[in-house]
């Protein structure tokens, strides 16, 4: 069976259509889902592309090197590794500089297209000549953080770019074999525009530039009136990336590619628009993480496969961590003992019945982590930086208004535990590859 994973960037739950957004903003991901099966609670590992990649590909946890700043664990393998040594072709199209090869993220692939690393290789190659190759990453470094922070034209590829090169890709590799295809749409992140098409606001590029350049240099001081308009921004990409995604599972009807398909479409986290007081979802740059608020953490996740179901809804709590054993037994491959996450096809067929997940916060410049462990109905914070707890009763208060840290102390010391735990697990193997470097140098 081929496997096609699809991932958005900032798309949080509760813009999507299916999962009870108010506006009409996926008509595709909601026909799927009727297709398929709809995860109306599933979680992301971290607030931000670097520290829940790693869940989505590797089912782990980041683990942050100092050294060279890069958080995919070197010791845990992809699951494109795995399907690649399983006989797969592997492909990966996306525009994302946090996923390029400088982060490790073409690993297992037989095509990487990095959009971000093609096109400055070229320019570096030209300014540096032979020399580009041995500085790359400072010079990919300096590129992305310029481009990030200092400027709101970030060069990211549109969607319809990517599915074309992904279509050229299976034109030439679909029929001779089982493949792996992963494509990672940048266009619902920052920054954003007005696409006419997809939006019934009409404004000029020069103002949509100002409010865009507003939110890089002086985000603190966005109107509400901006808010409404950077959410319209955000809305219009999602109805663009939905509908190339319509376009895209068209295409593959015409390849009789889409019913030997198993298609897995995911975020790696949301958006905030000022819910808890800020707006985005926080950078290597800022000098505090953003806490693990539903609006950074829910996010959607659909799952089509032949002979899984239609129109399932699972309204258990699940991980992201749970992606790649998914597709491995979904395929019939044994799972990876290195993974963290369950196969989610023992909770749709009502084998197993799930409890919490983890999710994790933190920058470079942060000291320490926050954690939050999240159930159906409850969610605990830990901010280790202040030594703040806030907990939050989901069903009452979805909008996690409400800190219940003071008045529910036994929920909160059961839930400590599993943070606890968590930490315990995350020690542990640190000491393992500790002592593992110590071998090799003996």
């Amino acid at each position: 069976m081929n496997v096609i994973l699809i991932t958005i960037d900032c798309l949080r739950s509760d813009h999507v259509s299916c999962l009870g957004y108010h506006k009409r903003t996926t008509r595709n991901l909601d026909n799927l889902a009727k297709e398929g099966v709809l995860f109306s609670q599933a979680i992301s590992t971290g607030t931000n592309t670097l520290i829940s990649f790693p869940g989505i590909l590797a089912s782990s946890y980041p683990q942050y090197r100092a050294k060279d700043r890069k958080w995919l664990p070197k010791d845990k393998p992809l699951i494109s590794e795995i399907l690649k040594k399983g006989g797969y072709k592997t492909a990966a199209f996306h525009s994302a500089p946090f996923l390029s090869r400088y982060f490790s993220y073409d690993r297992g692939f037989d095509v990487f297209y990095d959009s971000f690393v093609f096109k400055h290789s070229k320019i570096g190659g030209k300014i540096m000549g032979s020399k580009y190759e041995m500085y790359k990453g400072a010079v990919l470094k300096a590129k992305l953080l310029f481009s990030t922070f200092m400027s709101p034209y970030i060069p990211y590829e549109e969607c319809r770019i990517i599915n074309k090169r992904a279509i050229q890709w299976l034109q030439n590799n679909a029929q001779s074999g089982e493949f792996f295809l992963w494509l990672h749409y940048m266009d619902t992140h920052f920054p954003y525009s007005i696409l006419k098409k997809y939006s019934s606001w009409h404004l000029s590029k020069s103002s949509v530039n100002k409010i865009m350049r507003k939110m890089v240099l002086n985000k603190e001081n966005i109107t509400d009136s901006e808010l409404k308009l950077i959410i319209e921004m955000y809305d219009s990409a999602i109805r663009y990336v939905d509908a190339e995604i319509g376009l895209f599972m068209e295409k593959l009807k015409e390849m009789d590619l889409y019913d030997s398909s198993l298609i897995v479409v995911t975020a790696d986290h949301g958006d905030e628009f000022r819910e808890h007081g800020s707006i985005g979802h926080g950078s290597i740059a800022h000098a505090r993480p953003q806490k693990p608020y539903d609006e950074l953490i829910h996010v959607p996740l659909i799952i089509r496969c032949p002979g899984l179901g239609k129109g399932l809804i699972i309204e258990q709590v699940v991980s992201l961590l749970d992606i790649a054993p998914t597709i491995l037994d979904s395929i019939g491959f044994q799972r990876e003992d290195e993974f963290l996450g369950e196969s989610l096809l023992t909770v749709i067929r009502k084998r197993r019945k799930t409890s919490g997940v983890i999710s994790e916060s933190y920058v470079f410049r942060a000291q320490k982590e926050i954690i939050s462990y999240r159930t159906s109905e409850w969610k605990l914070i830990v901010d280790k930086n202040t030594n703040e707890y806030e907990l939050y009763n989901l069903k009452e208060d979805p909008g996690e208004t409400k800190n219940l840290y003071k008045i529910e102390m036994d929920k909160a010391e059961e839930m400590m535990h599993k943070i606890l735990y968590h930490e315990r697990l995350k020690e542990r193997e640190r000491m393992k590859r500790h002592i593992k470097k110590l071998k090799r140098k003996i």
